[in-house]
């Protein structure tokens, strides 16, 4: 049984927490600053921490489910963070969207104290959340990744390794820029093309030319 130390668990943590509570063995620990979050967790049978401290100490495992880099990087380096709990030989895997550079510059600092760290940004929303339908993609070290795996397989449909420290979130950042991209190119599409007819009751410019026309297009 493998001990996991879960911090954050909102929107899209606590329906990840929950779903390794829920279809695993381990033991899970929980840190939240809503009491109301942590308490879905804990009425599925996982223990309540009362800081990151607490809730790092002793953990094979630690997660973080963080809305923001800043929020990440506060509790992994800030005072009484991640970091300066977390023991040789324990893990590390974020699960929030980050900067590729902010994870490489976590994953220095857990290495100089012999953490291993995995960045394991998901995509899927929170239905996909909810479901453990999310798709995992982690970037760290092969081997890490592949005992970690069984844990994130709790969480997801897909889990896919993307290759070393900071790769998931870049490939994760791509394509949300590559989808951002392609409907801005479809807006301007649109705009350059004009309104479109309504029916056969619009003129040249999409403009209805009677007032049942304009009824019935609406």
């Amino acid at each position: 049984m493998t001990t996991i130390a879960f911090i954050g668990v909102g929107n899209m943590g606590g329906p990840m927490c929950r779903n390794i509570v829920k279809k695993s063995n381990h033991q899970v620990t929980v840190f939240d600053l809503n009491a109301a979050a942590i308490k879905t967790c804990t009425d599925l049978g996982a223990t309540a921490a009362k800081s990151i401290a607490e809730v790092t100490k002793g953990a094979d495992v630690v997660m973080t489910s963080l809305p923001m880099p800043k929020d990440v990087e506060a509790v992994t380096l800030g005072d009484g963070g991640i970091l300066a709990n977390i023991g040789k030989g324990q893990t590390y895997i974020d699960l929030s969207t980050n900067a590729p550079s902010m994870v490489k510059k976590i994953g220095a600092a857990m290495a100089a104290k012999g953490i291993a760290m995995l960045d394991a940004p998901v995509s899927g929303g929170t239905v996909g959340a909810e479901a453990a339908t999310i798709a995992i993609m982690v970037g760290g070290d092969e081997s890490v990744f592949n005992r970690a795996k069984p844990i994130l397989d709790a969480m997801g449909k897909a889990v896919a390794y993307m290759g070393g420290s900071g790769a998931a979130n870049a490939q994760v950042i791509g394509d949300r820029l590559q989808a951002l991209g392609a409907a801005t190119g479809q807006h301007q599409l649109r705009t350059l093309a004009g309104p479109k007819p309504c029916g056969r009751f619009g003129d040249r410019r999409g403009r209805p030319q009677d007032r049942d026309a304009l009824a019935r297009c609406r």
